[in-house]
Parts: structure tokens; sequence; C-alpha cells
């Protein structure tokens, strides 16, 4: 009989930051998110600048340069040009200051996201991945989409970004995230919490294995926590 199909990955939780895959790994990339803009990056070519804020989308608008576009949505609803903040995951902007008739192209909606864990090099642990679609399309190819992967490299607090254009047909623009952000959540991890600020850190740690009395109009209980 025919194999059954992948099961299919559970959805992402907290506003798309934080994944539990199926491992057992526990993954949290708030610590990625940029409070006050999104990462830029440069393609190896050194002609596209790319913005990218983690789980929480691009922080402002990204509007065509002056060109006279058809920024109109295209069929999956994505307007053709230019980038919407809070909406849009990633885009990808023509670096010339000069008016362009290209870009900028969003590169998949944060709704879109999908999450998983890959096979890596041989030998070596899976890693993070996220996948987006939806994005501006192209005439001749399609929709644009991006997909993330996160390279677990403890000692780096600021990321590291490397960007593969897409070779048509395939639209799919592959990035490569280096950062402490991308390993899996330790034990003692789980028990420091971030606020919705993203920086704000509340460790519970020294809380684990006490005993405490609940106040109560009735019979008080000892909790073991």
């Amino acid at each position: 009989p025919p194999s059954p199909p992948p099961p299919t990955p559970p959805p992402p939780a907290q506003n798309n930051c934080t994944y539990d895959a199926p491992s057992g790994n526990v993954y949290d990339v708030r610590g990625l998110v940029n409070a006050t803009s999104d990462w830029q990056f440069s393609d190896t070519d050194g002609q596209y600048d790319y913005h990218w804020n983690s789980c929480d989308g691009l922080k402002e608008d990204i509007l065509p340069n002056g060109s006279e576009q058809d920024c109109s949505p295209g069929d999956n609803g994505t307007p053709k040009c230019g980038c919407r903040a809070g909406i849009d995951a990633g885009c990808q902007a023509y670096q010339s200051t000069e008016p362009s008739e290209y870009g900028p192209y969003a590169l998949g909606t944060i709704e879109s996201a999908v999450w998983r864990e890959v096979d890596s090099d041989p030998g070596m642990p899976p890693v993070l991945s996220v996948a987006y679609s939806n994005g501006a399309e192209s005439e001749e190819y399609g929709a644009r989409s991006m997909r993330v992967d996160f390279q677990c490299f403890e000692e780096l607090s600021s990321p590291l970004f490397r960007i593969v254009s897409p070779v048509a047909p395939d639209m799919e623009y592959r990035v490569t995230v280096a950062s402490r952000h991308g390993c899996p959540l330790r034990d003692e991890d789980m028990c420091v919490l971030k606020g919705e600020d993203g920086t704000t850190e509340y460790d519970l740690r020294p809380l684990v294995g006490t005993t405490f009395t609940a106040d109560s109009t009735e019979t008080p209980f000892d909790y073991k926590y």
C-alpha cells in the first residue's frame, strides 16, 4: 500500500516566534526581532538590499523609488511592487538611490509562515527553517517566496546573514541566518521568559523546586513549583 503522507507540521505559537518541533526541540527567535528597524543585508552581487525582521515582519513600508510602475495587487493579493509594514516578512530593494523601474518586491507574508526542522550537513543536527509565500508576482515566473534557515552559533549574539537569489523559474530567495537564537532552547532557557517588548527578561530559575503556600479564603494548599 502507498505510504501515508507526512503529518502537517504543527503551527508556530506566540505570534510566529516560537516553534515546538516534532523532534522535541523548542525554538524561540524573538531575540532576532530588531526593535527599531529592519535587519538589512546585501546579496553577493551588491545590487539589492534585503529587509527582514524575524517573526515580527517589516517595521516600515518600503516604496518604489520614484518610478512609474504597476503596483496593483497580483492574483495572490500582494502588490506587484512595494513592501508593507506588519504584513510582509521580507523585501528586496534596489540599492541605487536613482529612480528604478524594478521593485521593491515583497518576498512573502508573515501569515504564510510554515516552520519545520530540516536536515543540514551529514552528521550535523537539523536546523530550524521557515518558508514564506505569497510574495510579489513576477510576470514570467509567478510569486516570489523566501526561505530562512537558522544556523545555531551559540557565540553569536548579533546575526550574520547570507542571501542566495533565486534562479528562474524558482522564485524562492534563500537566506541563512547564523545566530545563537537559531539554537534549540535548553532546559534552563525555558525558565527565562521575555516580555512583549522582546528585550525585558524574567528569570524564573530560582523558583525551581520551591514550595510555597497560596493565600486563600479556604484551606491553604502547598504547591511545589
